[in-house]
């Protein structure tokens, strides 16, 4: 089969699948990108992925539209799967002119959600209901599958005018950096707990440190490192003086690869406190590390924490009950050592070898048109009616552990 991607940029939460899936017999991948890597992520100090077996093609900045509408007409034979459709001018221009050619394809995104506050919010929320439908319903109507990349939350899709039976869940599946976490807590050590991520609302970092305060007024030990840098760090700073945490808290703005693997192997506790994300690879990061996550259940990437057992989920916007889950691990430091074993068992669930042959899958059951009943599984999922059970997990999996550990998220927040 031949694929042809429409993604912004060699993103390295994307390539390591388009690397896979380039690495099946009988699969020829093309990737086609607005820019190497964006702004943002070279702020973060990313670089452009490797494309692998693959074939990248950037397009130029100027005459991009012609340019578009020759690999469409050179890959008329293809299977096209275009990205980001929905804010991305390119990838929307690519996908009309597939329309009008009749050329079959897919889509891979993720679900369009609402991350501002205030009045921005009101503004988002009659965009994502009025203005997107209207730009972009003739791609749903006519693409033969969309894979959600912010797992099982279908809803803001089918609102955007998605059919039900063409919306699979998927997510991002990185590869894992070279670090791990280290294995045990030496004696007398605190626990040490690690966030990354921009320094953005959306993140919740302040509702970390709130938390954070909660556990010293407690008298429960800690230290924690904040990497990442954006418009909150001064204020969240202030915060962190103002609730006495600085002799606990460090904040190392963006860093190199080698200093954040550096910190993964001196760390115990992952915390993703973000409000609302889309997904959030952090997740599948700390998890491949071996590390526990503790998440926001507002955050895709929650339902793998959900499935594994492998840290805890909080309630999005509540410091108080993001405090009860880190107190449950970190006064128990045996129990972290459990989850730190779970952790490196899941991940086998979560290389992007396993997201290949899932998207095939996926690619043969929407082309065939099958039932609704054959749909494939997704392999770090668990079954539907396991995922109310507070202790579901797979088979190996199930061994008795702390309960911060198995609890899980309410479908409608899927």
């Amino acid at each position: 089969m031949e694929l042809v991607f429409w993604w912004n940029s060699a993103c390295r939460s994307v390539m390591p699948l388009f690397r896979e899936l380039a690495n099946l017999a009988d699969t020829r991948v093309k990737i086609v990108v607005r820019e190497a890597l964006s702004q943002v992520r070279q702020r973060m100090k990313w670089q452009p992925d490797d494309s692998g077996a693959a074939v990248l093609t950037v397009l130029p900045s100027a005459g991009w539209q012609r340019a578009a509408e020759d690999i469409l007409r050179s890959e008329r034979d293809a299977l096209h799967v275009f990205g980001e459709y929905q804010r991305n001018e390119v990838i929307r221009h690519a996908a009309k002119c597939a329309i009008a050619q009749g050329i079959r394809f897919g889509v891979m995104t993720e679900a369009p959600l609402n991350m501002h506050r205030g009045p921005a919010r009101v503004a988002k929320s009659i965009y994502l209901r009025s203005v997107v439908p209207f730009l972009t319903g003739s791609i749903a109507h006519s693409a033969r599958f969309v894979l959600c990349l912010s797992g099982r939350r279908f809803a803001a899709l089918e609102a955007a005018g998605w059919s039900a039976p063409k919306i699979y869940p998927f997510g991002y599946f990185p590869t894992g950096r070279p670090s791990r976490a280290r294995s045990a807590i030496p004696a007398g050590h605190p626990v040490r707990i690690l966030s990354t991520g921009v320094l953005a609302p959306f993140k919740g970092t302040d509702l970390l440190l709130d938390a954070l305060a909660r556990l010293r007024d407690r008298d429960i030990h800690f230290v924690c490192d904040i990497v990442g840098d954006g418009p909150e760090k001064h204020r969240l700073e202030r915060q962190a003086r103002t609730l006495g945490l600085t002799g606990a808290v460090s904040f190392h703005g963006f860093v190199s690869d080698s200093h954040i693997e550096g910190l993964v192997r001196e760390s115990d506790i992952l915390v993703c406190a973000g409000r609302e994300e889309p997904w959030a690879i952090r997740v599948n990061e700390g998890l491949l590390a071996g590390m526990p996550v503790v998440v926001s259940d507002r955050i895709g990437a929650s339902e793998l924490i959900a499935a594994s057992g492998a840290g805890a989920v909080f309630r999005s916007g509540d410091p108080g009950d993001l405090a009860e889950c880190l107190a449950s691990l970190v006064e128990h430091p045996n129990t972290i050592g459990q989850l730190k074993r779970r952790a490196i068992s899941y991940s086998a669930l979560l290389q992007p070898a396993v997201a290949a042959r899932h998207f095939m899958r996926v690619v043969e059951h929407s082309l065939s048109q099958a039932t609704r009943s054959s749909r494939p599984s997704c392999p770090w999922h668990l079954p539907d009616e396991c995922l109310d059970q507070p202790s579901a997990g797979p088979s190996e999996f199930l061994d008795p552990m702390h309960q911060a550990a198995n609890r899980t998220i309410p479908k409608e927040r899927q």
